[in-house]
């Protein structure tokens, strides 16, 4: 047994979720969406997305961009941060949402 994040293609495995996991936004503090209590994804529209490298979670990274899309946010450019703290130097610095 062990624990991994869905979606997993492994097909030699029996994989069962046992908790769901809540996405949420990392915007710069000053942004006019930081004031709202809610967002929904089309809101975001305009902005660049800032995410981990595809090469860390492939599935992972594809089903993001899939529920962003099916949310109505399809950003521009999608900007790789190797590291939590690049991530949130890249918002902070306006180059993108998270």
């Amino acid at each position: 047994m062990g624990l991994l994040r869905h979606p997993v293609a492994a097909p030699d495995l029996r994989t069962v979720p046992v908790a769901e996991e809540r996405l949420g936004v990392v915007l710069p503090r000053l942004s006019p969406l930081a004031r709202q209590p809610q967002l929904t994804l089309g809101e975001l529209a305009g902005h660049d997305l800032v995410l981990f490298p595809r090469r860390t979670s492939p599935e992972w990274r594809d089903e993001v961009l899939a529920l962003c899309g099916q949310g109505g946010y399809v950003p521009g450019r999608v900007r790789a941060a190797e590291s939590a703290e690049v991530l949130l130097a890249l918002v902070v610095a306006g180059r993108g949402v998270a």
